[in-house]
């Protein structure tokens, strides 16, 4: 009966790790035949996913050009994942005998399949090292530059989550302005996924940071692409949240990038004033605020 010797894994280095070229060997000397799957996922161009499918594939082929290489997807669900691997396998299973070889961290861990694993011995340095050693350091040649640009190039346009508050103390809202503007604007900033849990955490902190106000019970009012300099001629875009949040303690007093904070009382403004004196892309968010009173 044929054997065919079969290696999962992301491969998500820049070069196969002594680790993944030995797994491998085994896989091709042990075997008449041997299959590397790729996991793949659809996030693109992340920390921990950088290198496509193709691009991995390219680089398994270029050190085992007899290997079988298929692409073994992410599905979010382990058992189910691991129903896909076997469904996969069962091309290759007919008259042939398949050994499933793993080391450290591997999903012989977890495979619960009908194929038999085997653990070779295990190596002391992870993909996940390799990769925060390479992020640490630059390379001053052109393919490093280059790289650089097609791997921009490849992620899904995005959309970064930013907040706005509107702080009311009854009839005044508070404002501030930045140094490199003219026109006053709503107390923001991006949503930090290692701080905040939520859209409202992130602006009851930015709000806090910004200005030394503690609000209060933020209410979603509405949200808007923004129109920010910074990424006018990218493909990555800024997307505003904005809420309405209640005083509850605290003197204003500009900080972070805000150069001045007031509270305006909108009882005794020209609200066609006012507006125009809001930059533009704050400027519909109050009108959706007023609006809403």
């Amino acid at each position: 009966m044929k054997k065919i010797g079969v290696v999962i894994g992301r491969f998500q280095v820049d070069a196969l790790s002594e680790a993944h070229e030995a797994l491998i060997e085994v896989a091709k000397s042990n075997n008449d035949e041997f299959i590397v799957g790729i996991g793949t996922s659809v996030v693109k161009i992340e920390i921990t996913n950088p290198l496509s499918y193709e691009i991995r594939k390219e680089m398994i082929q270029s050190d085992f050009p007899n290997a079988i290489i298929i692409p073994i997807h992410d599905v979010g669900n382990l058992k189910y994942w691991n129903r896909i691997l076997d469904e996969t396998l069962n091309k290759y299973s007919e008259n042939a005998e398949i050994t499933i070889y793993g080391g450290r961290d591997s999903l012989i861990d977890t495979y619960d399949g009908k194929f038999k694993t085997e653990r070779i011995k295990e190596f002391p340095i992870s993909g996940t090292e390799i990769r925060e050693n390479i992020s640490k350091n630059s390379i001053n040649t052109v393919d490093f530059r280059r790289g650089i640009i097609f791997a921009a190039n490849q992620r899904y346009p995005s959309g970064y989550s930013v907040v706005d508050a509107i702080c009311v103390d009854g009839d005044k809202i508070l404002m501030g302005k930045k140094a490199n503007r003219d026109q006053i604007c709503l107390i923001g900033g991006f949503f930090d996924p290692e701080k905040d849990n939520t859209l409202e955490d992130a602006v009851i902190r930015e709000l806090k940071e910004e200005t030394g106000i503690t609000g209060k019970n933020p209410k979603y009012l509405t949200s808007r692409k923004i129109d920010d300099y910074r990424f006018r001629k990218e493909s990555n875009k800024l997307i505003s949240a904005a809420f309405v949040l209640e005083y509850e303690s605290g003197e204003a007093k500009a900080d972070d990038d805000i150069a001045e904070v007031k509270w305006y009382n909108i009882t005794e403004l020209d609200i066609e004033e006012f507006y125009n004196s809001i930059i533009p892309q704050h400027r519909e968010i109050i009108k959706e605020y007023i609006k809403s009173l």
